[in-house]
């Protein structure tokens, strides 16, 4: 059975949920207003706040949770992210500050010219260079702690 060395669980920034909960409520309020004279128009109403509702299961669910044992580093969540990394596929690490919007377009799993990333929050993260030639960023609250001890493994 393999030990768990490492676990952190992230879910996306409360301030970029608020962001979504606000826009999606202000653009349906708006919505309603504009066709409010509209026979029927309540029905557009009570559609707005349920998909204000629906937004907000969807944004609340999305986790991040990275695990890493003595097998290696396993990435899971943004319901189909479920991949693990063995120490052996790992060239270096390296905690890194970095521009989410910038260098990935945002949160979540993203592809960019940096590589893939796998963020739900804050600007810092571990920086994993493949064997393969391919790069990973793991966004952490804790980075510092994942890095050394995914580096720690690398010199075994």
């Amino acid at each position: 059975m393999e030990s768990e060395l490492f676990l952190e669980q992230q879910q996306l920034s409360p301030r970029i949920q608020a962001i979504v909960y606000v826009s999606t409520l202000l653009a349906g309020l708006g919505g309603y207003l504009a066709t409010r004279e509209t026979p029927g128009a309540e029905i557009g109403l009570y559609i707005v706040f349920g998909v204000l509702v629906l937004v907000a299961i969807i944004f609340r669910t999305l986790t991040l949770q990275t695990r890493v044992s003595d097998a290696g580093v396993h990435i899971k969540g943004m319901w189909f992210v479920n991949r693990t990394i063995r120490f052996s596929e790992i060239r270096s690490a390296e905690m890194r500050q970095y521009r989410p919007i910038l260098e990935y377009g945002g949160w979540g799993y993203r592809i960019g010219p940096s590589g893939k990333a796998y963020n739900a929050q804050g600007d810092e993260g571990v920086q994993l260079e493949l064997a393969g030639g391919g790069r990973v960023l793991i966004g952490s609250q804790r980075a510092s702690e994942l890095a050394g001890l995914i580096v720690s493994r690398l010199k075994r």
